[in-house]
C-alpha cells in the first residue's frame, strides 16, 4: 500500500504551481476567491523506471471547479517516512495531487484520484510498462490528510515546507506525443475521440493492462488470454476500419473470422495493406512469432487447462506488445489519403520520432 499524506516534500511542486495557475487563468487576483489543496502518494521505488529511464513530469486539466494538477517526481525516502530508513540517499517515485477550489469537498479528492489513475493507465498504454497502483481505487484512511494552501499578498500561508524534493518535473521526448493525443492536450483530440480507431485503441489497451497487471499478479492463464484478446480486438477492429475507409466493408465479420484470425490477417490487413510476409506458421517472422507465443498458447489454455509459466506469459505479452507496435508504426506510414483518420490516430499515439 502505498503512503498516502500532505507531507512537506511537495514544495518545489507546490510553489511552481503556485506561480503557474495565475499565468494559466489570466487572473492575477485568482487567489481571492480560490484555495489550494494537495496531498501525496508516495508509490515505492520500482513503478516509473520504464526502460527509456525515468519519466518525471506534470500535467493539468481545466475543470468546473478549478484547476487540477498530478506531479510525478522523485523524494527522498527519509522525507516520506523519516530518518529511520537504511539509506538517505534511498528514492521514492511520487504523485502530489493538487487542485483549486473555493473550499474543500471530498469528490474534489475522489477527482483527483481518478484522474492520476487516468494518468497512469495512459502511461501504461503507451509504454508497454506496468503502472502497478490503481490509484481510481485507493480508499480513503481514517488518517487521511489533505493540506490547505491560501495566498495572501504573494505570501504562502500553509503548513510547513521543511523538506527539498529530488529531480525536476521532465517528460520524455519519447512520451510527449502519446501522453499529449491520449490527455486531449492535441489540437485535434476532440475530433479523434469520437472515431472509430480512438474507440478501438482504449478498448485493447485496458486488455493490455489486464494483461500485465495479472502477470505482475502471478496470474499467468490470465495474462495470456488477456493479450489474446487485446491482440484481437486491435488486429480486427483496424483491418475493418481501414476497409471501411477504402469502401470495401467486410459484410460479415463472423464469417469472415471463421477460418482464423492468422489467415482473416493475412488475408485483409497483410494482403490489402501492409503487404511484407503473413506466413504464420514461419516463426522467423512478426506474425509467426505472435502466433505461436500469443495465439497458440492462447488455445492451449482454452482447450486443454494448460498453466503456462512465468516466462510463457511474459513472453506471450511482450511478443503481443512488440506485434501490436509493427503493425501500428507500419499503418501509421499508409499514404492513401483515405485512410487518413486511421493514420493521424496511430500517428499521435505512436510516434516514436
Amino acid at each position: 500500500m502505498p503512503t498516502i499524506d500532505a507531507g512537506g516534500y511537495s514544495q518545489k511542486n507546490t510553489e511552481y504551481i503556485l506561480k503557474l495557475i495565475p499565468q494559466l487563468s489570466g487572473d492575477v487576483n485568482f487567489f481571492l476567491d480560490k484555495h489550494v489543496y494537495f496531498f501525496n502518494i508516495a508509490l515505492g521505488d520500482k513503478f516509473l523506471n520504464y526502460a527509456q529511464g525515468p519519466n518525471i513530469f506534470h500535467v493539468c486539466r481545466n475543470t468546473s471547479d478549478g484547476y487540477m494538477f498530478a506531479v510525478f517526481h522523485r523524494v527522498n525516502r527519509k522525507d516520506v517516512i523519516g530518518e529511520n530508513v537504511y539509506s538517505a540517499d534511498y528514492t521514492d517515485d511520487c504523485i502530489t495531487l493538487v487542485w483549486t477550489a473555493p473550499d474543500f469537498q471530498d469528490k474534489h479528492v475522489d477527482r483527483a484520484l481518478k484522474y492520476a489513475d487516468e494518468i497512469s493507465k495512459n502511461i501504461e498504454f503507451v509504454t508497454g510498462c506496468r503502472f502497478p497502483i490503481p490509484l481510481g481505487e485507493l480508499q480513503h484512511p481514517t488518517n487521511f490528510e489533505v493540506a490547505e494552501c491560501r495566498v495572501r499578498d504573494h505570501v504562502v500561508d500553509r503548513v510547513s515546507l521543511q523538506h527539498v524534493r529530488v529531480g525536476l518535473p521532465v517528460l520524455s521526448q519519447k512520451i510527449i506525443p502519446q501522453l499529449s493525443a491520449l490527455m486531449g492536450f492535441n489540437e485535434d483530440f476532440d475530433k479523434i475521440l469520437i472515431i472509430e480507431p480512438y474507440k478501438s485503441m482504449h478498448i485493447a489497451g485496458r486488455w493490455q493492462q489486464k494483461a500485465i497487471r495479472s502477470h505482475s499478479a502471478g496470474e499467468y492463464s490470465e495474462c495470456v488470454i488477456s493479450s489474446a484478446i487485446w491482440s484481437e480486438i486491435f488486429l480486427v477492429n483496424l483491418s475493418i476500419e481501414l476497409l471501411r475507409l477504402v469502401n470495401e466493408p467486410i459484410l460479415d465479420v463472423e464469417n469472415a473470422l471463421s477460418r482464423g484470425l492468422p489467415q482473416f490477417l493475412n488475408h485483409y490487413l497483410g494482403s490489402k495493406f501492409l503487404k511484407g510476409n503473413w506466413d504464420h506458421k514461419n516463426r522467423n517472422t512478426d506474425v509467426g512469432l505472435w502466433y505461436q507465443n500469443c495465439y497458440c498458447m492462447r488455445n492451449k489454455i482454452v482447450h486443454t487447462g494448460y498453466i503456462p509459466s512465468n516466462d510463457e506469459a511474459i513472453t506471450c505479452y511482450e511478443t503481443t506488445h512488440c506485434f501490436v507496435k509493427i503493425i501500428t508504426r507500419q499503418t501509421a506510414s499508409l499514404k492513401d489519403v483515405r485512410l487518413k483518420p486511421v493514420t493521424d490516430v496511430l500517428s499521435a499515439m505512436h510516434n516514436e520520432k
